[in-house]
Formats: structure tokens, C-alpha cells, sequence
């Protein structure tokens, strides 16, 4: 049978534990909720970008007007498909930077308890 400070210490525990997890869940929704609204403001811009576009005087430039018409013959198609591949690529990177940040972090974390061990 536990003592009265074993007991405490595993409440205490799982306290930790599940504010833990409760911190995560809101740092998953948050990043759903970011990348959701980044898709949405994307393809927002990119259905807009046509008109604003056509607005623009050509005078100087040719073929300006068909920029976005390299993926596909419509214009709003285009800025979709380069405003998507855009937001994939950053994601992309930033998921690597992370992720070499961390193993840094790990890495320097092993060197230290290998020297504190010898």
C-alpha cells in the first residue's frame, strides 16, 4: 500500500499529465484552425486576383494578363493552384526547420548527460 506521499505525488502527476495533454489539444486546434484560415484567405486572394489583375494596364508588358494560365487555360484556377503550392512549400520548410531544431535540442541534451555521466 502507498504512503500518504506517494499518493500525493501521483495525483500531482497526473495533474501535470493532463494539463499536459490539455495544452496540446489547444496547440492542435490552434494549428488546424491557422492552416484552415490560411487555405481560405489563399483561395480567397486567388479568386480575387484576376480582377485586380485586369485592372492593371498591360500597356508595357506583354502577356501579363496569362500569368496564372501556366496550370491550367482558366486565370482563378492558376492562382489557386500557385497560392496552394506556395502555402505547401512553407509548410514544408517550416516542418523542417522544426524538426531540425529539435534534433539539435536532442542531440545537445545527449552530450550533456554523456559528459555529466563520465
Amino acid at each position: 500500500m502507498r504512503s500518504h506521499e506517494e499518493r500525493v505525488a501521483a495525483v500531482r502527476q497526473r495533474i501535470i499529465e493532463a494539463e499536459h495533454q490539455k495544452k496540446l489539444h489547444h496547440s492542435q486546434i490552434i494549428t488546424a484552425c491557422s492552416a484552415a484560415a490560411c487555405l481560405i484567405l489563399i483561395i480567397t486572394l486567388s479568386v480575387l486576383m484576376p480582377g485586380v489583375i485586369s485592372q492593371i494596364t498591360t500597356d508595357n508588358y506583354t502577356g501579363f494578363a496569362s500569368t496564372a494560365s501556366i496550370f491550367s487555360s482558366s486565370e482563378s484556377i492558376g492562382y489557386i493552384i500557385i497560392g496552394v503550392l506556395s502555402f505547401l512549400l512553407g509548410v514544408c520548410v517550416t516542418i523542417l526547420c522544426f524538426r531540425l531544431s529539435r534534433s539539435q535540442q536532442n542531440n545537445k541534451k545527449e552530450e550533456n548527460s554523456n559528459a555529466g555521466n563520465h
